[in-house]
């Protein structure tokens, strides 16, 4: 696979890439727009030309009759005006409040973040990453066999353990891994497991499900770096998933302790993170901040997991669903870029649906959904703040800073 093709690896699955949801932002939430750099917002409610509040005055005719003189506001009407304003902001808060609650109350209970939970509540050590993986794969197709598959995986590491000398160092055992996976040979019946070319980018969900990888021996940067983890973790090798923008990949740690990257869409090779700096935008502030190039701990591997079953309720056209997935993630890996940006998405559609093309006009909108628009607004605006705030920037402002031009977007 060459090195665009493995920078442009999908992380998030088939979730809107961030240059069609920046754009699709500029006009559905036409105060959200950058600005050296840096993003600021006024509330979309009560601007643009889809505005969902009260238009501006007119401007007073010339000659228009004026009082004379107007008398000085007196220091109770002054008083009199902050106590009604204290009031007026008492009430527009518990609105949004009892607004929130009700959207909550009205949203059935996800019997597949039970599920999510009950695994990242489990002790770290207690944790299985390939039982998780097809758990989540289940989720979206039930014709999944959780137990059969992790046998078969049982199966093929013991194939692959046979081949190995007595003693064999983590160096071989690494190499043993590739060539197994990676090269036609008798343990994989001559069938070696390829990057997809037919669908990098891993728009289709099946693509990313792990049985069907088995299957088909086709991958991309989803299912084939945690194959190779589901493998070297049964092997005993310190291998863990790590994230890039758009991109999942694997880490390896020698037996003295050094870190290493292994693009799996590409035989598992060596990889200098200068490499991979050079194929997507990454900033220093994401390095600092650690959303990109260090190991994930079982429950943020968990978390980019279930990334793809966000994905899935995005196609299945289920914002809220989406949203409360995302919100719910985030409460157990809160650096995750990707949740972060599929709750942005999701709730930029939430906003469309119960606004953007439910009304005709500002003048339609209900005095008492406003409230409601504006609480949307203020979601967006502290997304993105947090996304940015992480070092994650958009393709535009990437490219301007030449972090890198390869990768069309950044996830």
């Amino acid at each position: 696979m060459s090195a665009e093709g493995a920078a442009m690896c999908v992380h998030v699955g088939d979730a809107q890439v961030l240059a069609s949801a920046m754009d699709k932002s500029r006009r559905a939430c036409p105060g959200m727009h950058t600005n050296h750099g840096r993003k600021t917002q006024r509330s979309s409610a009560l601007q643009g030309p889809r505005n969902l509040a009260t238009r501006p005055r007119p401007k007073r005719v010339r000659g228009e009759a004026e009082h004379a003189s107007s008398p000085s506001p007196t220091p109770q009407c002054l008083a009199l005006a902050v106590r009604l304003t204290r009031w007026a902001s008492a009430i527009f808060f518990l609105a949004l409040v009892s607004m929130a609650h009700a959207q909550r109350l009205s949203q059935p209970p996800d019997e597949n973040r039970q599920i999510i939970q009950k695994m990242l509540e489990a002790p770290e050590a207690d944790i299985d990453l390939s039982r998780a993986k097809l758990v989540i794969d289940r989720m979206m197709d039930p014709s999944v066999d959780v137990d059969a598959t992790l046998e078969r995986l049982n199966e093929m590491a013991r194939g692959i353990r046979k081949t190995l000398p007595t003693g064999a160092s983590k160096r071989l055992i690494l190499d043993a891994l590739r060539f197994h996976i990676y090269q036609p040979n008798e343990w994989n019946e001559r069938r070696p497991f390829q990057y997809d070319l037919e669908d990098p980018l891993g728009r289709a969900i099946k693509n990313k499900l792990l049985s069907n990888y088995l299957r088909s021996r086709k991958g991309n940067c989803v299912s084939m770096p945690l194959l190779f983890i589901f493998l070297g973790q049964r092997l005993g090798l310190d291998v863990s998933l790590a994230a890039a923008p758009n991109h999942l990949f694997v880490q390896w740690r020698d037996s003295d302790g050094k870190l290493y990257n292994l693009e799996t869409t590409s035989g598992a090779g060596f990889t200098r993170d200068a490499w991979l700096r050079q194929q997507s935008p990454m900033t220093d502030i994401a390095l600092k901040s650690g959303i990109y190039l260090r190991p994930m701990p079982k429950k943020e591997a968990i978390v980019a997991m279930a990334e793809t079953l966000m994905a899935f309720y995005e196609k299945q056209d289920q914002p809220y669903r989406h949203a409360a997935m995302a919100q719910f993630l985030l409460k157990y890996s809160p650096n995750d870029i990707c949740a972060l940006l599929n709750l942005f998405t999701a709730t930029q559609e939430i906003r469309k649906r119960e606004f953007i093309r439910k009304y005709p006009g500002p003048s339609d909108i209900p005095m008492n959904q406003r409230p409601r628009l504006l609480m949307l607004d203020d979601q967006l605006k502290s997304i993105y703040d947090r996304a940015y705030g992480l070092g994650w920037r958009p393709l535009e402002i990437s490219v301007k800073n030449g972090y890198g031009a390869n990768a069309k977007f950044q996830i």
